[in-house]
């Protein structure tokens, strides 16, 4: 799941859901191009559905474990808001897909929502925490398999930029 990042995931019930039942539909326009071994796909995302998530404080989102929350309000956690949707908010994808005679390579881009959440604020004790939103994301990767007898090898590589965690303000990019 590297470079799988289109599609928000259900995480209500984590790790014990099959990975092809993960994934959440999202409405998006879909165009495809083939021309010889190669097929080119754009996609334009314009519904924000986000994850679905755990109910915090149960079994699989033991928030009070986790993070620091201040005493003396019934519900500090603040709730998960989908982006509006709006020009702005917009997702976009990209693929070429090359089959080979054994095997394919697959490259990527994609500006999309991230399917983790971040506090607009940095938490600290003794304070409410701040409001929790997603935010967009760009990736660049690709994925090559190989078939080699009964053998099947898989690579996959992603370029992420603009992600946000909980402990920082600042955008980070990792490389996956």
């Amino acid at each position: 799941r590297i470079t799988d990042i289109i599609n928000p995931l259900d995480n209500r019930v984590l790790g014990m859901t099959d990975i092809e039942d993960l994934r959440l539909s999202v409405g998006m326009l879909k165009l495809d191009y083939y021309l010889s071994n190669w097929n080119v796909s754009m996609m334009v995302i314009p519904e924000n559905r986000i994850m679905t998530e755990a109910t915090p404080r149960g079994e699989y989102f033991p928030v009070d474990s986790v993070i620091a929350l201040p005493g003396g309000v019934d519900d500090p956690f603040p709730n998960l808001e989908a982006p509006s949707t709006s020009w702005d908010n917009m997702q976009y994808a990209f693929a070429g897909n090359l089959r080979l005679d054994d095997g394919d390579i697959s490259f990527y881009a994609a500006e999309v929502l991230d399917q983790r959440w971040h506090f607009n604020e940095i938490p600290r004790p003794g304070f409410a925490l701040s409001e929790r939103s997603v935010s967009k994301v760009k990736m660049l990767g690709t994925a090559f398999n190989l078939i080699e007898g009964s053998w099947l090898f898989k690579a996959e590589l992603a370029y992420l930029r603009d992600l946000r965690y909980n402990t920082s303000l600042q955008k980070k990019k990792r490389l996956d």
